[in-house]
């Protein structure tokens, strides 16, 4: 086997890894946006407890006061 079709080989092998880690890289940025929209609405869930929480504490307040 000549030189040249070693190299050939090796820069075969080197394209496949880069694309392998482009893939991997791609994979990742997906999964953390999936879990990064999932925290956004456990947040979202989080600020309607707590506005309900207030609004339950001061009618509470209200009516004890009467």
């Amino acid at each position: 086997m000549s030189i040249w079709s070693l190299i050939g080989i090796a820069v075969i092998l080197a394209f496949i890894s880069l694309l392998i880690i482009i893939w991997l890289f791609y994979e990742l940025i997906y999964e953390l946006k999936d879990q990064i929209e999932e925290l956004k609405q456990e947040i979202n869930a989080i600020k309607l407890i707590q506005i309900l929480t207030l609004k339950k504490n001061k009618e509470e307040k209200h009516l004890s006061e009467n």
